[in-house]
């Protein structure tokens, strides 16, 4: 990660080999306080300093160091799916957009009707968009959204997934509303970041300014803030790097997740589907910087910390208790 504090972690994560690891290997350097919160960790059981060198072992052999560099650049790029993902998602692309794009539909508002195109990105396939108003929108993989196609219209409906979206400054300004649930995000332009997954909502702004509102509250972003929102209740605004990564150069920075919203990011563009065969692994915590592109990996390390382990059976990875 470049530049910013590092989120700081759970109680959970804190005390595992994983997640030292983790962070002694991608950085940034670790804080006054974060090293004397590892001195401690290291101190209190000698098998701790033996867990963490496991771990390292672990980030660093050759076939992961080769698959970070081939995925990580300074520029921002859409996810880079693996070969098997590009062909499999691009034949349902192909076939989505031959036979039904475009699917246009009517959303009513105060001043008229609004035109809607909707857009399906299958599991493993990114899409990169340019909307009527010059805005540009990149879909991470098993997403569902709604566009406007009218040129005066600047809406947008995220129902499931995840995208980026750039807005586009008008010469005379004109708010660009997005409704994702419950919330509505208005923004005049900039960009910024939107998940939807398993009940949460997260709003991560990157420039400009909004306003996100559920119900009777709001709350206003400014660049480097988050919000979240599950069923009606919107929370934030919380601090995040900008630089650390997104899905759009296969990384995910939490600083709290389940492990069931953890395998519905992983699906979007996982070469092999993540099942949850217990159902009582799915409620558990994790927080943290996730290369997204190596799951087989991610998921074996989160096992030694969380009690579970991971097995390939069906040709997907299940995760089923210790």
């Amino acid at each position: 990660m470049s530049g910013g504090p590092h989120p700081p972690a759970n109680s959970d994560v804190a005390r595992g080999g994983a997640y030292w690891a983790l962070r002694q290997e991608e950085g940034p350097a670790l804080s006054p306080a974060e090293q004397a919160e590892l001195s401690a960790w290291l101190a209190a059981d000698p098998a701790n300093r033996a867990d963490l060198q496991a771990m390292r072992d672990v980030l660093t052999d050759t076939a992961l160091t080769a698959a970070m560099t081939c995925f990580v650049t300074a520029d921002v790029v859409p996810v880079q799916p693996t070969r098997r993902a590009w062909m499999a998602g691009g034949i349902a692309a192909a076939l989505s957009l031959t036979i039904g794009a475009p699917l246009l539909l009517s959303r009513r508002r105060e001043d008229g009707v609004v035109s809607m195109a909707r857009v399906t990105v299958p599991p493993g396939a990114g899409r990169t968009m340019a909307l009527a108003d010059g805005s540009q929108v990149i879909a991470n993989g098993r997403t569902d959204l709604l566009t406007a196609t009218d040129t005066p219209s600047r809406q947008l409906t995220l129902t499931r997934g995840e995208a980026f979206i750039r807005v586009a400054a008008m010469a005379e300004p004109a708010p660009f509303a997005i409704d994702c649930g419950a919330a509505r995000i208005q923004t005049l332009a900039g960009a910024l970041n939107l998940d939807v997954a398993d009940g949460l909502t997260e709003i991560s702004l990157y420039e400009g300014a909004a306003l996100v509102t559920v119900g009777d509250r709001a709350v206003r972003l400014r660049p480097g803030e988050r919000a979240g929102v599950e069923g009606t209740r919107v929370t934030g605004p919380v601090a995040f790097d900008p630089l650390a990564g997104d899905f759009r150069t296969g990384w995910l920075v939490t600083q709290g997740l389940s492990l069931s919203q953890l395998a519905e990011r992983l699906n979007r563009t996982a070469p092999v589907p993540v099942r949850i065969a217990d159902p009582a692994i799915g409620g558990r915590r994790v927080a943290g910087r996730f290369k997204l592109t190596e799951p087989d990996r991610l998921l074996a390390s989160l096992g030694k910390l969380h009690g579970f382990t991971v097995r390939r059976r069906d040709g997907a990875l299940e995760l089923v208790t210790a």
